[in-house]
Formats: structure tokens, sequence, C-alpha cells
């Protein structure tokens, strides 16, 4: 949710070079070449507890890495090697309704994964 509300916000060039997911703490490292203004950083916050308030389902299915790689809105790690088949991570809709459409527009608009580590769902 929170790369997807940093894209949403910062713009496109905005990518995820890692992140530690833990109980006690969140790390999430990502480039954007300059410090978030505060006005970015509150429409940010607003984004990810929208979803969060919107009690959103999360969803996780493995599908061929190539069939992923279709999904319009899709992000992954750069420099990442995924496994095929890949699990997808979404938010809000089921990945077997992304995958039968992979190039709707209406998926710009959602946070979907390529999962490479220890997402829980």
């Amino acid at each position: 949710m929170l790369n997807y509300a940093l894209r949403a916000v910062l713009g496109d060039h905005v990518d995820q070079k890692g992140s530690i997911v833990l109980p006690e703490k969140l790390q999430f490292d990502f480039s954007h070449g300059k410090p978030i203004l505060p006005d970015d950083l509150r429409k940010i916050e607003y984004i990810v507890n929208k979803q969060i308030e919107d009690m959103l389902d999360v969803y996780a299915s493995e599908t061929s890495l190539s069939a992923a790689k279709r999904i319009l809105g899709l992000r992954a790690v750069f420099g990442e090697i995924y496994p095929d088949p890949v699990r997808v991570v979404s938010i809000g809709r089921k990945v077997e309704e992304l995958l039968t459409d992979p190039d709707n527009k209406e998926w710009l608009s959602i946070s979907t994964e390529l999962c490479g580590g220890s997402n829980i769902t």
C-alpha cells in the first residue's frame, strides 16, 4: 500500500529498492531523489490510511511470471529475481480478476505487486 501511495503522489519514477517488515518496525527503501514535501507526506499517509480504513481485502495467488508481468500497474522491486511461477499480491481485487483482463486501466488505481519475500496474507 505504501509503494502504491508513494507512486500515486510522487510519480511513476518512484521504485522500491528494498524493505524490512517486522512486527516492531517497517523500513521501506525507495528512489525519489529529493526530500518529500510535508503536503506530499500528508497525501501519502491519507492514501495508506484510507485503504486500511476501507478494510480492503488482500489477495495473493501464484501464477506464471509472464502472465503476472502483463498486469497493468504491477510493481516489482528493481533488480529482484522472481521465481516462475511467482506470487502476486493485490489489495482490493482478486489476482485472478486482474489476470483475466490484464490491460484494464482500473488496475492502475490499486496496489498490485510481485512478492519476492515473506508478505503475510
